[in-house]
């Protein structure tokens, strides 16, 4: 009697969602704290590079919000919000940041401070001149625009979210998001259309 051999194939298991890993870290397991790190670090470290204009403030955010998130884990209410919790939690760090740069700069205590222009230095390579100079226009806009509606646009237009994201993130109504947005998307327009 001779068998065939039937060969085996692996199957990848589903990765676990996050309110699985928030209850294994919860319980003190340390890899699901890194695993949801490794999840969400990069929308996280993006947002915050996006708003706060400055890679090496984005990455102190970033680590303050994670040491913050895993710290105060035990308060968060639906364990499958973690990523809404801890982009909640970048938005609020950077309004701060912010708000205390610019009171920096008015007492004169930060005369090193330069506003970077991420936009157009992170576009492609392949992007042309005429892309390019649109990208120092918007960075000239958000320049011209105060934290709230930096930050509105921001997650509106560059990262996507929804109207009511928008709200739900920086804590405010919906009609006020709105305002923000159309606020900030009519200082890009003027800019953009030029004199």
């Amino acid at each position: 009697m001779t068998y065939a051999l039937i060969p085996i194939q692996r199957v990848a298991a589903p990765a676990p969602d996050d309110e699985f890993l928030v209850m294994r870290a919860l319980s003190g397991d340390h890899w699901a704290e890194e695993a949801l790190y490794r999840r969400h670090v990069g929308d996280v470290l993006c947002l915050a590079r996006r708003m706060l204009r400055n890679d090496a403030d984005a990455e102190d955010v970033v680590q303050d919000v994670f040491v913050s998130a895993f710290d105060e884990l035990e308060d968060l209410q639906n364990a499958d919000r973690f990523g809404a919790w801890v982009r909640r939690m970048t938005v609020n760090r950077v309004y701060k940041r912010m708000r205390r740069q610019r009171l920096r700069r008015l007492l004169g205590l930060d005369r090193t401070f330069e506003a970077c222009a991420p936009l157009a230095s992170q576009a492609s390579e392949r992007a042309g001149q005429e892309a390019r100079a649109d990208l120092r226009i918007i960075d000239r806009a958000l320049d011209r625009l105060g934290a709230a509606e930096r930050i509105a646009w921001i997650l509106r237009r560059l990262h996507g979210h929804s109207l009511g994201e928008v709200a739900d993130l920086v804590g405010c109504s919906l009609a006020t998001a709105k305002r923000r947005i159309a606020r900030a998307d009519g200082v890009v327009k003027t800019l953009m259309e030029g004199p």
